[in-house]
């Protein structure tokens, strides 16, 4: 991973320097600064514009030949039971353009970052740096309660709705108008597939694949019983 050129790291932390690769330099600097001051550098620096030509003729070309989805033909599927990425086509094209979408952990992210085109107004959250799954199971709460006039909603999976599934009962006590889509496959489905991967079992292929279950709880009944209106699609 060291680059074969100049490397030059910016760190708030002056620790952080050189830390894991050798470097040409360091900077300690407040990093969004850096990045206005090196835009700042660049208004001077006069552009090739041939480069420019071939770049953007380069991005055009696999524009035209290459969808931006990795599996296309499932996203403008209308297969039952439904793929996720279907499912996220769905959401994307039903989500107003001010609304907000909340993205818990897990395999929910890699569906929706992927899946979901979010140009502004729409705003995507997550929570990424710690990874906390049941993050957005909540947080659709306290958006809705800071934006009641958009359309909030929380995309999660089964394993992180039945950690924080609770909430809803606050939110059906004060009229919030949060919505929950989850995407029930009855496991903690990220952490099977990463066993599988990472720790397989010789001559066992798939032997974690039932390692993680979640009982199959009724998720609907579950969300209904807290004074959700809930459904299954």
């Amino acid at each position: 991973m060291i680059p074969n050129g100049p490397f030059i790291q910016v760190d708030l932390n002056q620790n952080a320097i050189a830390r894991s690769f050798p470097i040409e330099l360091g900077i300690v600097s407040e990093v969004g600064r850096a990045i206005d001051y090196l835009c700042e550098l660049g208004q001077q620096v006069k552009a090739d514009e041939k480069g420019i030509d071939f770049r953007r003729r380069l991005i055009d070309e696999i524009k035209s030949t290459k969808s931006p989805f990795r599996n296309p033909e499932k996203r403008d599927s209308e297969a039952s039971p439904i793929f996720p990425q279907a499912l996220m086509k769905c959401i994307n094209e039903m989500m107003p353009e001010d609304g907000h979408l909340f993205i818990d952990c897990a395999n929910c992210v890699g569906w929706s970052v992927h899946y979901i085109v979010a140009n502004p107004p729409l705003q995507m959250h997550n929570s990424l740096a710690m990874g906390s799954m049941g993050f957005g199971t909540a947080a659709v709460i306290g958006g809705k309660m800071g934006a009641p006039y958009k359309t909030c909603v929380a995309i999660v999976g089964d394993g992180a709705f039945m950690m924080h599934g609770n909430e809803i009962s606050t939110a059906a006590q004060y009229g919030v108008g949060a919505i929950w889509v989850v995407m029930d496959n009855n496991e903690l489905g990220m952490i099977s597939q990463y066993m599988n991967q990472f720790c397989p079992q010789p001559g066992k292929p798939g032997f974690w694949k039932d390692y993680y279950k979640n009982g199959n709880p009724n998720l609907a009944q579950f969300a209904a019983a807290l004074g959700a209106d809930a459904f299954d699609i």
